[in-house]
């Protein structure tokens, strides 16, 4: 290979760089021929194409890491075969430890804990900013590991007795008597005792049809599973951060695809795949007759598959089938999930479960006392009126009885340190002030992933502040650490 692929870190090659930092990508012919239409990308997102380079020639160009922890591949594509190079890049606001156990356990646990989907879409109202998307690995490897395990163990009752429809026959070659009619005394003979004379009559049904709206979702959903097995293999395969237990099961998953993509062998079902195209069994138009005809089939096994079917829609969200948003999933920003994280623990604490918000395609987590929103636009004064935007606090934690508000905001980039505590950030903090005032809201506070104490500052009654230095408890009892922020949060209530 003629090319070279390096990154350059405050001007000296680097392989391990930490988050934020600024790097220098330099690719480099060293060959003696001119290598045309080059492109670099990061996993499957492409940061520079239509690249030309002669011989001997190098082209460079910055690309700022964020916050994008953990291993990044680089990919150098050509002719050629492409070069791939691997930067390792160490968050500074949490441990690797630490983000380890967020994405690979403790969020997981949290979200099952909430029964919420396996996936968010976190809106954000700057301009030119994509929606992020957030999905957890392992928690998708088990959402998906239940319905294979429940749909395998559904098909055999199914193919037991199939559904099918037997067509009305028509056949054009008789004809049709109407009115009484006197039959003769040899036929009336026939018709009462047809073995003494040697004849016989006996109905003749169409064949039956499998073609069914039951069974084509019985296929349907085995290749949905089949694709998504696949779609998680490339996620994990793109650099998302996945356990060691859900690398070591994955083949195992992988293998049960295949099983879902050779399914059936049943004769009856093998000519089904030409119908599946357009066929899409949770739209309006297939969902209300596919419901009833489940309902009404012969086999009770039918009723149990469209339940199971029904709760996959409800609680499963698809991974994307394009390679340039998939890939985007493989790179979280730390700073993101930590948001995600944060919510979803004040949320366990106070004993909320997760809430689909209707046609609106939003969530929240409430109970009988409390609501919590995530990321939710609100309309305040004067100050707010100045975003380009409209304001959008990370958490509005709302008393359902007296309406009473706690505003509060996630900041995992800025903090200082004294005295060996970690404090957030003086700009931060008279911010949140500011939007508070202009909220008309009492108290709030900014959780950040800082050491100490959480501090809650009282200014003349009139306005309550808390300072919430949150870690992920890798070491501490998961309950104790629950009652704690319950404790804090409480304060503010």
């Amino acid at each position: 290979m003629t090319i070279l692929l390096e990154a350059y870190y405050q001007k000296k090659i680097a392989l391990v760089v930490p988050e934020y930092a600024r790097l220098e990508l330099r690719l480099h012919n060293s060959g003696a021929a001119p290598v045309e239409n080059l492109s670099v990308l990061l996993a499957r997102r492409v940061l520079r194409d239509n690249i030309r380079l002669a011989p001997g020639a190098t082209f460079a160009f910055e690309w700022g890491v964020e916050d994008y922890a953990g291993e990044l591949e680089f990919c150098v594509f050509s002719t050629e075969p492409e070069t791939r190079l691997k930067i390792t890049v160490q968050p500074e606001k949490l441990s690797v430890d630490e983000l380890l156990y967020i994405k690979t356990e403790r969020l997981p646990q949290l979200l099952a804990r909430l029964d919420a989907p396996n996936g968010f879409r976190l809106e954000y109202a700057e301009q030119n900013t994509p929606p992020f998307d957030f999905f957890s690995a392992d928690y998708t490897a088990e959402k998906l590991r239940y319905f294979s395990e429940r749909l395998q163990a559904l098909s055999p009752l199914l193919l037991e007795k199939l559904d099918y429809m037997t067509p009305e026959r028509h056949d054009s070659g008789y004809g049709m008597i109407k009115g009484a009619v006197r039959w003769g005394a040899t036929l009336q003979q026939w018709l009462n005792r047809p073995e003494s004379v040697g004849l016989r009559h006996e109905w003749s049904n169409a064949p039956k049809s499998f073609a069914t709206l039951p069974n084509m979702l019985l296929i349907y959903f085995h290749f949905e599973l089949a694709t998504q097995i696949q779609n998680l293999s490339r996620l994990v395969e793109l650099g998302t951060y996945a356990s060691i237990g859900l690398k070591r099961v994955l083949p195992a998953l992988i293998e049960s695809a295949n099983h879902h993509r050779l399914f059936p062998d049943n004769p009856y079902l093998g000519m089904l795949p030409h119908y599946l195209p357009g066929f899409e069994p949770a739209s309006d138009d297939f969902a209300p007759l596919l419901a009833e005809m489940c309902r009404n089939a012969r086999n009770p096994a039918y009723l149990a598959l469209l339940e199971l079917w029904q709760r996959y829609c409800s609680n499963y969200v698809r991974l994307p089938e394009d390679e340039s948003e998939l890939a985007r999933c493989g790179l979280q920003p730390t700073s993101k999930v930590y948001e995600l994280w944060c919510a979803c623990e004040v949320a366990l604490a106070l004993g909320l479960e997760y809430w689909e918000d209707g046609n609106k395609g939003g969530y929240h987590f409430a109970n009988a006392e409390y609501r919590l929103l995530y990321n939710r636009g609100i309309q305040g004064g004067w100050y707010s009126a100045k975003r380009s935007g409209t304001a959008r606090p990370d958490l509005q934690l709302e008393v359902i009885k007296t309406g009473k508000r706690v505003l509060l905001d996630m900041k995992y980039a800025l903090q200082e340190t004294r005295k060996g505590e970690t404090f957030a950030s003086p700009e931060d903090v008279y911010k949140m002030l500011a939007y508070m005032n202009d909220f008309a809201v009492a108290a709030g506070g900014i959780i950040y992933p800082g050491k100490g104490e959480a501090r809650l500052i009282a200014d003349g009654n009139v306005q309550h502040f808390l300072e919430l230095p949150l870690r992920p408890p890798i070491k501490d009892d998961p309950l104790s650490f629950a009652e704690s922020l319950r404790g804090s949060l409480l304060q503010l209530l």
